[in-house]
């Protein structure tokens, strides 16, 4: 007697990643993300992640995408919800306007409210500013004395930057993995 076997579809979470400063910015599912990343740089431009990655294209960036989590179809929604609630719970500043999952769509009204309120959140926390202003003055710095041959003082910036990532992950993990320059 033959086996059945049940074709089960992988859905894919995935984070959606600031090219300039890594900080994860969206979290999606899609069951392929290479062509769900291309639809997120086309975008309608009413949505908050749509109207990022079109600022980002302006500057000739594009966001990075990585997969968090590999679910089967029938579990992707708790995991999308699951995703979304812990990254928020991390500290980073999400896009999502919704909480995950499939649900009721939002009314355009209420899409431009979450959108304002995200943007607010962001432009109105000071901290926020100051920690991505020290992360990208640093970059800078490290390159800069990387290309005038002081690699002592960058290597000492990254060692810096390197104990910030290790207190506060959630907002200079990027530095974490950074190698020193031989």
């Amino acid at each position: 007697m033959a086996k059945v076997t049940e074709n089960i579809t992988k859905i894919y979470i995935y984070a959606l990643h600031c090219p300039k400063s890594d900080e994860i910015r969206y979290i999606g599912k899609s069951k392929n993300p290479e062509k769900r990343l291309k639809e997120h740089i086309g975008g309608k431009k009413k949505y908050p992640v749509s109207l990022w990655s079109i600022s980002l294209l302006k500057q000739g960036l594009c966001p990075k995408m990585t997969i968090i989590s590999e679910v089967d179809e029938k579990d992707w929604e708790n995991e999308e919800i699951k995703q979304i609630q812990l990254h928020k719970d991390m500290g980073c500043n999400l896009l999502n306007i919704a909480l995950g999952g499939s649900q009721v769509p939002c009314t355009n009204e209420q899409r431009s409210k979450n959108g304002q309120k995200t943007k607010e959140s962001f432009y109105s926390d000071d901290k926020k500013k100051q920690i991505w202003a020290i992360k990208r003055n640093a970059g800078s710095m490290v390159k800069y004395m990387i290309k005038k041959g002081d690699k002592d003082r960058a290597n000492r910036l990254i060692d810096i930057m390197k104990y910030a990532a290790y207190k506060k992950p959630n907002l200079f993990g990027k530095w974490a993995s950074l190698e020193f320059v031989s």
